[in-house]
């Protein structure tokens, strides 16, 4: 039980801490004048994603301490949701047809692809506890 919640503390103070760090990358003054036209800031970004990753976290564990043997399945579609719930809150950006919209567009994926990847440790992590 200890384990689910100091995961999600980790992700929460790994957000904190890439967040900031993206916040003062995004103070190179070309880079600022980009984030100026962003639909999205870069903390709503980051706070989209750590609701999302705190979700997938908690399912992976309760999943995992009623069947075990469902945890891939689980985390496919747990990723899977998520994907379809990013892919509607990018939709504004993905209909900006201009060059200015491209930016944001690496910007977003970029913390998608970040904060796959931790759940994708959380869920190595909690199948090889497994054995």
């Amino acid at each position: 039980m200890t384990n689910k919640y100091s995961a999600i503390l980790k992700v929460g103070i790994a957000t904190v801490i890439l967040t900031i760090l993206h916040l003062l990358l995004f103070q190179i003054p070309y880079l600022k004048e980009l984030s100026t036209k962003f639909y999205y800031q870069i903390p709503v970004v980051y706070l989209f994603f750590l609701g999302l990753s705190v979700i997938i976290l908690l399912v992976l564990a309760k999943v995992n301490e009623t069947a075990k043997d469902q945890l891939g399945y689980a985390f496919l579609l747990a990723t899977s949701i998520k994907l379809g719930l990013s892919y509607v809150f990018l939709l504004p950006i993905l209909n900006e047809k201009t060059v200015d919209g491209f930016p944001e567009k690496i910007n977003f994926f970029g913390v998608f692809i970040l904060y796959l990847t931790i759940e994708v440790f959380y869920t190595i992590r909690l199948l090889n506890n497994k054995q």
